[in-house]
């Protein structure tokens, strides 16, 4: 069987030590604005006086190949580069292929906290939360659940 497969990778995402999105458009802004400003002069205040944030990114793999973990440290930048490295769809030869059972779908979660706005967002190993946390506070859980 020939290796395929391809990732899925979900915007940068900002959201509370427990894993909830921030509400609103404060949910993406790569800026630590946690909670989102109330008006100008808050949004000033937070840009002097940045609060701690946390960040996560989602990278679903589907591929028919086992792979492992490496020892390789992503960071933040990196995985916002993610966003605009790939494509909007899938290549025909990928697109077109069935779904079978040879093919795992394996979700990798990148959790970030940046203790301040000049600070670097250092990758956090391990989370407290769990795989399923993180998918369950973002929305894609139950989403994954509908038929």
């Amino acid at each position: 069987m020939r290796a395929s497969g391809f990732a899925l990778v979900s915007r940068f995402e900002q959201c509370d030590a427990d894993g909830t999105p921030l509400n609103g458009a404060a949910r993406f802004i790569l800026k630590i604005f946690n909670p989102p400003p109330s008006g100008p002069l808050d949004y000033l205040k937070k840009l002097i006086f940045a609060q701690p944030g946390h960040f996560r990114v989602i990278v679903f793999i589907v591929t028919n190949q086992p792979f492992g973990q490496s020892k390789v440290t992503v960071s933040r930048d990196e995985a916002i580069d993610w966003l605009s490295s790939g494509t909007n769809g899938l290549p025909n030869g990928i697109g077109d292929m069935q779904f079978t059972s040879a093919y795992l779908t394996t979700a990798l979660i990148y959790e970030f906290e940046q203790a301040s706005a000049d600070s670097a967002a250092i990758l956090t190993q391990p989370s407290s939360l769990t795989g399923k946390m993180h998918l369950q506070k973002s929305g894609i859980w139950a989403a994954l659940e509908r038929p």
